[in-house]
Parts: C-alpha cells; sequence; structure tokens
C-alpha cells in the first residue's frame, strides 16, 4: 500500500489522501509500470512505463490465468474483499448468467431494450468461452459474448449479452441461427 503523494501515486496522477494498493509490472527491473487498484476492483496502468523506485525484488508471482500470488505476506496489509460478480461462475470475467436448468442466476437481471431481436452464431471474440455466442441486434450492432438460455439454442431462444457493470444483461431474442 502506498500513500499519494509518493512517486507511484502522483506518477499515475492520484490525488488526497486515501491509501491505494500499487502493483509495479515490466519486463525490466529500472522501468516497471505502475497499476493503481481502484475502489471498484480494477488496476489502472499507464500506456508506458513511468519514472519511479527501482525495483529490486519481487514479492508476488502472476500466474497465466492472471492470478497474483503473494510470496510473503505484507505487514499492514490485508486481501481485498471479493467483488460481487466473482461469486458468479465466469470465463476471463465474464459471468455466466443462466443456471443448468435454464434460470437466471439469483443477483443478475434481464434488461430490455428496444429492437432486443436479431440473429447468432456461436463463438465470441471477447473470450475464448465456448458457451459464448454473439448475435446481430438491429439497434445495437454486434451483441457479445452472449450466453443463450439453453445448450442448444435456434430462434425463439433467449440469450442474455454481456453489459458493462457486469450483473445486468441485455435480453436477446434469438431470431435465427447465422450459421446456418
Amino acid at each position: 500500500m502506498v500513500s499519494p503523494g509518493h512517486v507511484p501515486a502522483l506518477a499515475t496522477g492520484l490525488r488526497g489522501r486515501q491509501r491505494r494498493c500499487v502493483l509495479m509490472l515490466g519486463p525490466r527491473k529500472a522501468q516497471p509500470v505502475y497499476c493503481v487498484l481502484f475502489r471498484h476492483g480494477a488496476f489502472l496502468c499507464q500506456g508506458s512505463p513511468v519514472e519511479g523506485p527501482r525495483r529490486t525484488t519481487t514479492n508476488a508471482t502472476l500466474a497465466k490465468d492472471g492470478v497474483l500470488t503473494l510470496d510473503m505476506s505484507l505487514r499492514g496489509t490485508h486481501a481485498a474483499q471479493p467483488l460481487a460478480w466473482q461469486r458468479y461462475p465466469h470465463v476471463d470475467g465474464y459471468i455466466h448468467p443462466w443456471t443448468s436448468d435454464g434460470r437466471l442466476r439469483s443477483g443478475l437481471r434481464l434488461v430490455t431494450e428496444k429492437g432486443d431481436h436479431g440473429g447468432c452464431f456461436a463463438g465470441s471474440e471477447e473470450v475464448p468461452d465456448p458457451a459464448a455466442i454473439s448475435c446481430l441486434v438491429p439497434s445495437l450492432g454486434r451483441a457479445s459474448p452472449c450466453y443463450p438460455q439453453k445448450q442448444r439454442w435456434g430462434a425463439g431462444d433467449i440469450a442474455a449479452c454481456a453489459r458493462l457493470g457486469g450483473l445486468s444483461f441485455l435480453r436477446i431474442h434469438i431470431t435465427g441461427d447465422l450459421d446456418s
């Protein structure tokens, strides 16, 4: 943890007295990239290395799946509370909104917007998740990733498409399969 006013905090533009977690990344110890954990649970990382203290040792490893594991506990720190979406099954941060019997998971909601219908096709460029599909919606263009309510989906079925904020999904009425 660092306090704004120290070099890493100034480099990321923080103001005030609130303490933030700062993560240093980078291939070379002389030029770390500083990432600051904000209250929403996401890190803000500068687009290029910034000036700051030289990194001489490491105290954590970052696994291929993105999990950060401390090699030693840091005095005066504590684990962050899980984010609301982390309690749901998810792939790359995208929630699987349906239970195995096709019910919307508790705590999630479907939002209906004008023009909420479209043709869909298997796969999503946003996430390498075999359950995800993409839909072409007249009012939005392409919506992805979307998750059909049924494993074998087709015209007349419903898909839930991810939206910013994570716990609400756009309801899409599938009008056809664009793969066929």
